[in-house]
């Protein structure tokens, strides 16, 4: 077995030493920070919104699919092109 093969195939982007790895790490960071936003959202959006509607007099069973489901796509999409205005060069 050849120990160069292994060792490069472990590497990273971050130490390949390519010019664009700067920006494909950035990339990587910027959806990933995105997507735990969005499922951090997601799942407030759904657990909240129904005992809310509840208490205000509504069948949470009714909305409680559309939108949170809706909440969540326009806080993800809005995150996600807000950190990418940010974070891109």
């Amino acid at each position: 077995m050849n120990p160069d093969r292994n060792s490069r195939s472990s590497r990273s982007s971050r130490s390949s030493g390519l010019p664009g790895t700067v920006v494909a790490d950035t990339i990587q960071e910027l959806v990933a920070l995105a997507m735990i936003i969005g499922l951090l959202t997601a799942g407030f959006a759904g657990s909240v919104l129904p005992v809310v509607l509840q208490r205000i007099g509504f069948d949470p069973a009714v909305a409680s699919s559309a939108l949170p489901t809706s909440i969540a796509d326009v806080v993800g999409f809005y995150v996600f092109l807000g950190l990418a205005a940010a974070l891109l060069p």
